[in-house]
């Protein structure tokens, strides 16, 4: 009967740090302030978390910069990808680590899969 008491406290310890989170983030963006992150991946896989972002969490994140690997086409690097908040663009893996600095970046949210994740690691 311990263990069963000890997950369940647990569990009850990680809900309520989920909804101190979740209350940190409400207040945040009734007072205007947002975490500003840079999208990196492909150019497509970007673009679909840019639109989710965008769409359901557009008060809480400001992205700021996006950070293109893989295909990109002539026009990706020069398109804007900001909708609603300009967003500068890095082509490049190797360049994650100057758009964080450059933009002053909170977070990096990785957007698909990445051939290595050598340069996330270097952020510390």
């Amino acid at each position: 009967m311990s263990v069963l008491a000890a997950v369940l406290n647990r569990v009850a310890r990680i809900l309520a740090v989920w909804r101190l989170w979740r209350g940190m983030l409400h207040r945040g963006r009734l007072q205007g302030q947002a975490l500003s992150v840079v999208l990196v991946g492909a150019p497509a896989d970007v673009r679909y978390v840019l639109r989710q972002v965008e769409r359901r969490f557009g008060a809480a994140y400001t992205v700021v910069g996006v950070v293109l690997d893989g295909a990109v086409g002539p026009g990706d690097a020069t398109q804007d990808w900001g909708e609603v908040h300009p967003a500068l663009c890095y082509v490049g893996i190797e360049e994650i680590d100057a758009a964080v600095r450059d933009l002053g970046a909170d977070a990096v949210v990785v957007a698909g899969p990445l051939p290595s994740n050598q340069h996330i690691r270097g952020l510390g």
